[in-house]
């Protein structure tokens, strides 16, 4: 039995800037300019090569899953001390990601289906497919909290032994990946790096890198760093951790053994900042602050790309009009700006929707209809990633996803409160109770002790 702990402010910290991160580096991926013809021309970012270096130090979605590895811990930790059920674990957890997923790719599913029935199914297919490209984490990160309860208990049962075998997976589709050129196999790294990183999280829940001997951080963090050296300079591993103009070979998609060293080094420099009580009490104005922008870093995630286009095609229309200030309107500090100011006046309103779009929880939930709705719901973020939002019968796959998402969220709020159960009062998991005795034995599952 593990003892419930509070907010951990070094992981909701660590979770804004992972985002932050990943904001300013898509804002600085693609530069813009206005042709002598008045035609815009973008290119993607060859930035200098020392850049490639920084990359590794501002690399943040491994520290993103770990942090949602020390999240679901602390979950199933409740699932098994408060009594409830595997299915109050997934109507609970999935019902939280379907809102905001639906409510996306249904946003740019009316867009994109608009514009290939009106005589553009290409454009269209290329365009939404451009916009869902992000939602490979989503892909990713529902097959990880579909798993999470069971990664819990391999890690209470054999600690470290479970890492160790997911990196020597990882060295083994490296060789295929980059040894053989078979990028299709390296897309396996995809649900084994990730997850690694999310294993990690689940580990410094339970203490690593933040208690016991400090010098234990210290190694792993120097070591880990001394090992993503090597692997570049000696075993054909790529110099960036993400892609450029100039480094389209790159450790991020898919991820390599090397972004999984750094999620193992990132976490260790986590326990150290904790160890430090740099955030250990923030005051209450800062802590509500916090707690805020923590509960928007998916929508954030989500939509921080449509609203940079958005404010890049601002920008566009106001330098076509200024052309002498074509420069300065389309330069890339001058877009992500823009872009933020957007995401800070829209996401909020974004969440509250999304927030109205979670389906009630019921006294008792079907284990069965949630399992079917995570299953919907991962192939469809599959599809849609791959092939984009157009409703149209020249992009059946892309049909498919859509479909298959709307599926998913409706299965779930029939799993989250079944026909003929009432809503209870309140989350159990909020208000810190366990639903009553009569209730909890959840519909086709036994409890998780």
């Amino acid at each position: 039995m593990h003892i419930e702990e509070g907010r951990n402010h070094t992981v909701d910290v660590v979770r804004v800037l992972s985002v932050a991160v990943v904001v300013v580096f898509h804002g600085f991926i693609f530069q813009a300019s206005l042709t002598p013809e008045g035609s815009l021309r973008a290119e993607m970012w060859a930035p200098p090569i020392w850049v490639w270096g920084l990359s590794w130090l501002l690399m943040s979605m491994p520290a993103f899953f770990a942090c949602g590895g020390f999240a679901n811990a602390l979950i199933v930790d409740k699932m098994v001390s408060r009594g409830t059920g595997f299915s109050h674990y997934l109507a609970n957890r999935g019902r939280r990601l379907t809102g905001g997923l639906t409510l996306f790719v249904t946003f740019f599913a009316v867009i994109a289906t608009a514009i290939a029935w009106t005589g553009y199914p290409d454009v269209a297919a290329e365009l939404s497919r451009t916009l869902m490209f992000l939602l490979w984490f989503i892909s990713v990160y529902l097959v990880i909290v579909l798993v999470a309860p069971f990664m819990v208990r391999l890690h209470d049962r054999f600690g470290a032994w479970v890492v160790v075998a997911m990196l020597l997976a990882i060295v083994v589709v490296d060789r295929f990946h980059l040894g053989f050129g078979r990028h299709d196999i390296g897309q396996l790294n995809m649900f084994l790096v990730w997850p690694l990183c999310h294993q990690v999280g689940i580990g410094y829940q339970r203490g690593w890198f933040r208690r016991g001997r400090v010098w234990g951080a210290w190694t792993v963090l120097f070591g880990s760093a001394a090992a993503i050296g090597a692997l570049i300079a000696w075993f054909g591993y790529p110099a960036s951790a993400v892609g450029f103009a100039n480094a389209p070979s790159a450790n991020h998609l898919p991820p390599t053994l090397a972004m999984a060293l750094l999620g193992v080094a990132q976490v260790a420099a986590m326990g150290l900042v904790e160890r430090s009580r740099i955030f250990a009490r923030p005051g209450e104005r800062a802590q509500a602050v916090l707690s805020r922008i923590s509960a928007l870093m998916m929508t954030v995630y989500l939509w921080h790309v449509p609203c940079l286009l958005v404010g890049g095609g601002g920008l566009l229309l106001l330098a076509r009009m200024v052309p002498d200030a074509a420069p300065v309107l389309l330069s890339q500090p001058v877009v992500l700006l823009v872009g933020i100011v957007l995401i800070v006046t829209l996401v909020p309103l974004i969440g509250l929707l999304e927030y109205r779009l979670i389906p009630p929880l019921g006294t008792t939930q079907d284990r069965y209809l949630a399992l079917l709705s995570f299953m919907l719901m991962i192939a469809g973020s599959m599809l849609v990633w791959h092939h984009g939002t157009a409703l149209h019968w020249r992009y059946p796959l892309s049909t498919v996803g859509v479909v298959a998402i709307w599926a998913g969220a409706s299965t779930m709020v029939r799993a989250s409160r079944p026909a003929g159960v009432e809503r209870v009062a309140a989350d159990p998991l909020k208000q810190g109770r366990s639903p009553k005795a009569s209730a909890s034995g959840d519909r086709g599952v036994g409890r998780v002790s």
